[in-house]
């Protein structure tokens, strides 16, 4: 039975294959796509959507405006790490697209719609935050949220990439995160401790054979990655992972923990601080409780990215 899915991201390259992951995954019943800021700005994101759309050609799945600014604070788009068009500067062609509506629109009347309604946000979380905000019983009529965000100190790799602690979407929008996680949402945060654990990275051979081997998004891997590899020496597919939980379930394990998301330190400010005192009752922990993922199957997950998304047998549609 297909899954009622909605995927609220900001393309983004990582957000771009995750969204190609979606597409060719039969599991998934996509009601929509948000379209928000983070990465780069709102109408990029907009018209990123449409041009995977238009290259896969699919012309069944709706778009959404999300929000173009976090609740409080400033944008840090990433430009250098994705290029000035989000996607690496590949020139893939935009065909144009209107989109259908307002995020919050229709993250409300989907809730109301479907009852097992699960999220997929890689992107700052400003739209859930502010979905919660509208309507109290927002929060029960979601199955649940997987949130690619947070660096939570669990394995030797959750470590910031916006600061020493601080993940780029939940900096982006850190009291979005906290309205998120202190909501009774039952949220799984798959944070960069699993998406830049060396079995789920990509080396630069493992990028080039792609680019050789792959099929149609595969042979544009290697140039919508280049910065990324450029600057991290290796890339990371962060926004494609919590996708590919939802294909095969096996291949993350998540810790039940009390997170504080830290809105006002000058140098821990998106901060993602897991409270370990596991001797204290629930109650007298700091924090809410949010499942974080702290193991991945790097092996498996690449499989799916190759067998989906850009191995030779994926094209377009």
């Amino acid at each position: 039975m297909e899954k009622p899915l909605i995927l609220h991201m900001d393309p983004g390259v990582d957000d771009a294959l995750a969204l190609v992951l979606a597409l060719n995954s039969p599991e998934f019943n996509i009601l929509g796509v948000i379209a928000s800021y983070g990465n780069v700005p709102r109408e990029t994101s907009l018209r990123n959507i449409f041009r995977i759309l238009n290259y896969l050609g699919v012309d069944d799945v709706k778009v959404y405006k999300g929000s173009y600014r976090p609740i409080m604070g400033h944008v840090d788009y990433a430009f250098d790490i994705h290029g000035e068009d989000g996607l690496g500067n590949i020139s893939l062609p935009y065909k144009g697209g209107v989109a259908s509506g307002m995020a919050i629109d229709f993250l409300l009347e989907s809730s109301r719609e479907y009852g097992d309604l699960t999220i997929v946000s890689t992107a700052p979380l400003t739209d859930i935050a502010l979905a919660i905000l509208a309507d109290s019983e927002f929060v029960d009529r979601v199955s649940r949220l997987i949130s690619m965000g947070g660096a939570f100190g669990l394995t030797p790799y959750g470590y910031g990439n916006m600061g020493a602690a601080s993940e780029f979407n939940v900096y982006s929008d850190p009291h979005a995160a906290s309205i998120v996680y202190s909501s009774g949402l039952d949220v799984y945060s798959v944070g960069l401790d699993v998406t830049r654990d060396p079995s789920a990275v990509y080396t630069e051979e493992e990028v080039r054979k792609i680019g050789r081997g792959g099929g149609a998004i595969g042979k544009l891997f290697p140039n919508m990655v280049s910065s990324i590899l450029r600057i991290e020496g290796a890339v990371a597919i962060h926004d494609a992972v919590p996708v590919a939980y939802l294909v095969d379930e096996n291949i993350l394990r998540f810790k039940d923990v009390y997170v504080s998301v830290e809105l006002c330190g000058s140098e821990s400010y998106g901060a993602t601080i897991v409270d370990r005192r596991e001797w204290l009752p629930g109650d007298l922990r700091q924090g809410s409780r949010v499942w974080v993922a702290d193991w991945i199957d790097g092996g498996r997950f690449k499989e799916i990215m190759w067998e989906r998304v850009l191995g030779p047998s994926v094209g377009r549609r």
